[in-house]
């Protein structure tokens, strides 16, 4: 999917009712809305609209219960239609429903992995498996089909996308970063960053709400 636009034109000047916005278009604050949201996916690792994911090579990892813990690309998982686990040349797919019609995989409540229980079955291809135990030291991938991210962005995800457009903004609007400025005589003041890596408050604060949402496991 596309990346998409987290917070509207309108809701960025509401948000921010001391700006002058008389010199700007909806067109221009959309364009830096954009700038900002893909700003987030990157820092994050993944879009946050919701979406059907489908054919994904997943790293997946057997836990010491012996549950086969899964790690998707995409964060905030609300379903999942398929896993097939990938063995060398040999793939499985693992069934998603017992005999009762219940669901074998479970979603932990932060929504990050998808895992399927241990169970014994068997396996024989180039290697016999009866458990995910036997393959726990083995490098695993699963090819999963799954639907994750946010119908409705969370508003705390809405006002790093806030403080990262008016970060932009800004610097816009003041590309010499100045803190003052008297005409008469021509005197001029500069604001001074003290950050080491040359971010603003905005965005160093932007970045702090991310971290919950920020995807720490895999590539």
């Amino acid at each position: 999917m596309s990346n998409m636009n987290y917070i509207t034109p309108a809701e960025f000047e509401q948000f921010n009712p001391e700006l002058d916005f008389s010199q700007y278009t909806n067109a221009t604050i959309s364009g830096m809305i954009s700038r900002a949201s893909k700003y987030m996916d990157s820092y994050l690792q993944y879009t946050l609209q919701l979406e059907a994911v489908v054919d994904e090579k997943a790293e997946a990892v057997v836990n010491s219960t012996g549950e086969l813990v899964v790690y998707t690309r995409k964060l905030n998982i609300q379903s999942v239609q398929s896993i097939k686990l990938n063995v060398g040349p040999t793939a499985v797919e693992l069934q998603l429903l017992n005999g009762n019609g219940q669901s074998n995989v479970q979603i932990p409540s932060r929504r990050t992995s998808m895992v399927y229980p241990w169970m014994p079955f068997a396996w024989t291809g180039t290697v016999a498996i009866t458990n995910f135990f036997s393959i726990r030291s083995w490098d695993i991938y699963a090819t999963v089909a799954y639907t994750a991210g946010y119908a409705d962005i969370p508003d705390d995800l809405k006002d790093a996308c806030n403080l990262l457009t008016k970060d932009i903004f800004i610097r816009q609007s003041n590309p010499q970063n100045l803190s003052s400025m008297r005409q008469g005589g021509i005197s001029m003041s500069f604001n001074t960053n003290n950050n080491p890596e040359g971010k603003s408050w905005m965005k160093l604060q932007a970045e702090s709400m991310m971290n919950e949402y920020k995807r720490v496991v895999g590539v």
